[in-house]
């Protein structure tokens, strides 16, 4: 009879440890941004013209919420409780929206025309992910970058942007912040080039 209580009491309680895996809090679901900081004006006057900024796209493989990672250059995973609030090429383009309209290049940025544009600024992303290796943790961001006049065929700026930055830890907000720099850096220099490529238009149709 006791060996028999012992035994029901054993079931009762390993019932009630499976019921508390399957039923117990999980892991809760994270999003994360791309985030420019203010930057300041890079023109002393605008161009007087419009600008579109184009629908990003990007990669079949990295078209998804989720953050990728990948820890050989043969495997491609993504994290399931880490995700991008959105997917990540409508945060970027959202990001170098702002940027583009708070330098003061152009008289009227849109990312939604409501007028002919006579500018459009195109955005491909590549790859967008973490990286973990022997070294450590690195974000990466693949992408590229491209500026024309609305009714020509090519381009008057263009570039492929690709590097990595390191970070500390695991957590995902140090992924996102590394991944904001070097956005950051890509679009200060689009900036800084794209003025460049209209001054040297300008010069060569006086």
């Amino acid at each position: 009879m006791k060996f028999k209580k012992l035994f029901i009491a054993c079931a009762i309680a390993a019932i009630a440890i499976s019921l508390t895996g399957c039923f117990g809090s999980q892991k809760p679901m994270r999003y994360y941004t791309v985030v420019l900081p203010a930057g300041k004006a890079v023109a002393d006057k605008p161009v007087p013209a419009r600008i579109l900024v184009k629908k990003a796209s990007i990669d079949p493989a990295y078209r998804r919420n989720n953050i990728v990672y990948r820890e050989s250059a043969y495997d491609f995973m993504f994290y399931n409780y880490s995700s991008w609030a959105t997917r990540p090429e409508y945060l970027m383009e959202q990001a170098v929206s702002l940027r583009l309209e708070q330098s003061g290049l152009f008289q009227f940025v849109e990312s939604v025309p409501t007028a002919k544009p006579d500018y459009e600024l195109s955005m491909h992303v590549i790859a967008v992910e973490e990286i973990d290796g022997d070294n450590g943790r690195e974000a990466h961001l693949a992408m590229n970058m491209s500026f024309k006049k609305t009714d020509s065929d090519g381009d008057l700026w263009s570039r492929r942007f690709d590097s990595k930055k390191s970070y500390d830890g695991d957590d995902m907000r140090e992924f996102a912040t590394a991944i904001s720099k070097l956005l950051e850096q890509y679009t200060e220099t689009a900036l800084q080039e794209i003025q460049q490529a209209l001054n040297s238009a300008t010069e060569s149709a006086q």
